[in-house]
């Protein structure tokens, strides 16, 4: 933290922010910047998608509390939740899950996100829409969140994110999305995300 203020006082850097916080670290950053008279970060950046809400839990409202604006990542779940992967077949060879991405295989890459996904290709079809505009703007929609990281590969990608602005979800979808993974939790019971461990039970 102190590093960061030098740089900050130097004016090589304006503003900073967090990345894979838990509520409490994000907690512990704003105390220590206060403390030190550091300007505090103005961004949070958690996971956040339809298979994986765990960041509802501590995250977002943490960074709420503290000012930081949220800029989540993997909206479209590593491209899961674009609809493309069947579920009892192998993944296109050019894909990332074909080419054995090893963060995906760690998170994304589970039956029931699979299963998950193609419902929501089904739904968002009969609501005149893609997957991945359903995805993004379901999102957008949450109001603790400022922004979303995308990363088209190609054109048609691209095209099916700008749908996702002017798609509005409403109280339907929201119930759907519900009855698929509870606010709070992910697609897999029992899951957990090896980037975010669970960190309260060290054993001797």
């Amino acid at each position: 933290m102190r590093a960061v203020g030098d740089l900050i006082r130097q004016g090589r850097v304006r503003y900073f922010g967090v990345s894979n916080f838990h509520g409490w670290r994000i907690a512990e950053i704003v105390r220590l910047a206060d403390r030190l008279g550091i300007d505090r970060p103005v961004a949070s950046e958690p996971l956040y998608n339809i298979v994986d809400r765990t960041a509802e839990v501590e995250q977002l409202p943490a960074a709420a509390h503290y000012g930081l604006g949220v800029v989540s990542y993997s909206p479209l779940a590593r491209g899961v939740l674009s609809g493309k992967y069947a579920v009892d077949a192998p993944p296109p060879a050019d894909s990332r899950a074909g080419r054995g991405d090893k963060r995906m295989q760690q998170t994304e890459w589970r039956p029931e996100s699979l299963k998950i996904a193609q419902t929501i290709a089904a739904h968002a079809a009969e609501r005149g829409t893609t997957a991945m505009a359903f995805a993004l703007a379901w999102v957008l929609k949450n109001r603790l969140v400022s922004s979303t990281i995308v990363g088209p590969r190609t054109e048609a990608h691209w095209d099916s994110y700008v749908d996702a602005l002017s798609f509005e979800p409403g109280p339907d979808d929201e119930r759907l999305v519900d009855s698929l993974v509870p606010p709070g939790h992910v697609s897999t019971h029992g899951y957990t995300d090896p980037g975010y461990p669970v960190e309260g039970r060290p054993t001797a």
